[in-house]
Order: structure tokens, then sequence, then C-alpha cells
């Protein structure tokens, strides 16, 4: 029986270079089983190192003096320390926990298996891919879209970044959350958090607040239920891409076209915490989708409304209750 075992691999597992010549001399295996053997798969920078370097061949340390062996030990591991390795991250679409079930019958009393494949499997591969190709090759390119759209909220330059980590981040964040309506019933929030919502006094004025906001919203965007600092509730309304994370890029203020004098004055106060480097800590428990991919397939060009008026009725409040606690 043979061992086979790379310098890498070995450099891993020795705590010392006194263990690392060690493992050098105790090795032994014949030359033409080792040449047989594949090649680790290498960049071109490291294809290079590699016919610069090799692995210790067992059949040269067997001839080597103990000298020699024990300089070019120290010699490989020296030139081994200076490599430098990236990790690069394939973004994909999670696996929601009832994926299987909602792609064959869909999501009772929300969506068809089509809608629900428009709206999740395939938006989300898109909004997956593009994140990927937009990061690749880029210091971005080993974080996740939570971490990315924090990084890149601030960042004028990298915007087209921001947009497809925040949808990312946003669609799995609602989507986490549905359930059928027959189970969605068996379910409630806890007393505490309808007790903390600003404005709201029960289970069905919070599902009219939403239906309003996100029906008077002239674009596309999201509803939120965040948890401010001082542990309070209140809804917060998205424009387009934006986050519930940051305060300078929520969208929570429709610009196009003119503003009121209220508009202007919390536009005002959003610039002032931006310059002055407040941090935010807002934190969302809940969200509702009103892009049109969300609901066109199912309820056509027109069917917002219907849509609103039934995605309340699937939400799952133990996810929701579980968020109020999570870390």
């Amino acid at each position: 029986m043979f061992l086979y075992i790379t310098f890498e691999q070995a450099k891993l597992a020795c705590s010392s270079i006194e263990h690392l010549v060690l493992w050098a001399a105790l090795i032994i295996v014949p030359a033409p089983f080792f040449s047989q053997l594949p090649r680790p798969r290498l960049c071109a920078h490291q294809e290079s190192a590699w016919l610069e370097k090799k692995t210790i061949m067992p059949t040269e340390v067997y001839h080597m003096s103990t000298q020699r062996m024990l300089t070019r030990a120290l010699r490989t591991a020296a030139i081994s320390q200076n490599t430098r390795f990236s990790v690069r991250m394939l973004h994909d679409v999670p696996v929601l926990r009832n994926h299987d079930k909602f792609a064959q019958n869909g999501i009772e009393g929300l969506y068809s298996p089509a809608g629900y494949a428009t709206a999740w499997s395939d938006y989300q591969k898109l909004l997956t891919t593009s994140l990927t190709l937009n990061t690749v090759g880029t210091r971005h390119e080993g974080r996740t879209p939570f971490q990315l759209l924090l990084l890149t909220a601030k960042r004028t330059t990298d915007q087209h970044i921001f947009h497809y980590a925040s949808q990312a981040h946003n669609n799995h964040f609602f989507f986490e959350q549905l359930t059928d309506k027959t189970h969605a019933a068996t379910t409630r929030p806890l007393r505490f958090l309808l007790e903390r919502i600003t404005g709201i006094s029960s289970l069905e004025s919070l599902k009219k607040e939403i239906v309003r906001l996100a029906e008077a919203a002239e674009g596309q965007g999201w509803v939120f239920l965040v948890e401010n600092p001082d542990k309070s509730f209140k809804l917060m309304l998205c424009n387009n891409d934006g986050t519930p994370y940051y305060h300078g890029k929520n969208q929570s203020l429709d610009l196009n076209g003119n503003i009121d004098p209220q508009t202007y004055e919390e536009l005002t106060q959003v610039k002032q915490r931006g310059a002055a480097g407040e941090l935010d800590f807002t934190l969302p428990v809940l969200a509702v989708n009103f892009w049109d991919v969300a609901f066109l397939t199912d309820y056509g060009v027109t069917g917002k409304s219907a849509y609103l008026e039934k995605v309340f009725d699937c939400i799952n409040w133990e996810v929701i209750n579980k968020r109020m606690f999570q870390v």
C-alpha cells in the first residue's frame, strides 16, 4: 500500500518545520506510481510555481542527504508561505425549505407553479448570476449578497453591484417567510410585536397599511416591517432596489418630479445623517415584494392589488417571530 500526499497537504498537517522534514524523510513512493497521479488544477501563476518548485519527489528524498533534504524543505516552505490565494464565490439560488413542494404545486393561496418559478427560481437565478458576473475578478468576489449591499451602498461606482445584491437579499428574505395559506392560518404574530408597531392596533390594520403603502407607490419596490433601535416597529416603503439596512439607500422618498416641503425636509435630514457618519441599526423582520415580477405571471399586468390582498394571508408568522430575536 502506497501513500501519496502533496507538499501543500503536508504543510497544512505539519505544525513545524521539523515535522515537515520528518514527513519528507519518511514518505517513500515509487516514481512510476507518482507520475501517474493527476496534478492539481492550477491557475497560470500557480502553474509556473508548480513547475519550479514541484512536490518533493519521494525517490529524490530516498537518495538525498539529510543536509540537502533539510535545505530543500526549508526553501520550499519559505516560498510557499509567500504564495497568495483568493476565494471566489459563485452566487447561486438559495434552497428554500419547501422548494420542492412549491415548485410542484405552487404556494397555496398565492402562486401557481409557474408563478412561483417566475417570481423565485427564474428571477433569483437572474440576480445571482448577474451578481457573480459583476463581482468576478474584483475585491467583492468572495462576499455574500448581504455583505455586498452593505459595502456598496455608499459607493456611486458600485451601484450596479448594489442593485443585484440588494434585490437578491430582499427576494430571499421575502420568500423565506411564505407558506401555504392553510399553514399560515395556524400561525400568529407575537403579542409583543403587535404592541410595538407604531400606529397599528391589530393584524388586520397592519395588512391594510401594507397594502395601502404598496398600492400608493408609483413604481416598484418593497414594504418592510422594521425594528428600530429602541425596539419599536414601523413600516418602511423602499422604492426600487432600496434596502432597510442603511438610511442613505432605503429610497423611501420618491424624488421623481417635484417634491413638497415635507419631502425636502426629510431628504435634508437623510443627507445630514450621512454626512455625520451616523450608523443605522434598523433591522427588517417582514418584507412584501411588489415588483411586477412577483405578480405578473399569475395576476397579470393589472393584478397588483389582487396579489397584495393575498400575499399577507400566506405569511408564516413563526418565521417572523424568530427574526425578532435573531442576533
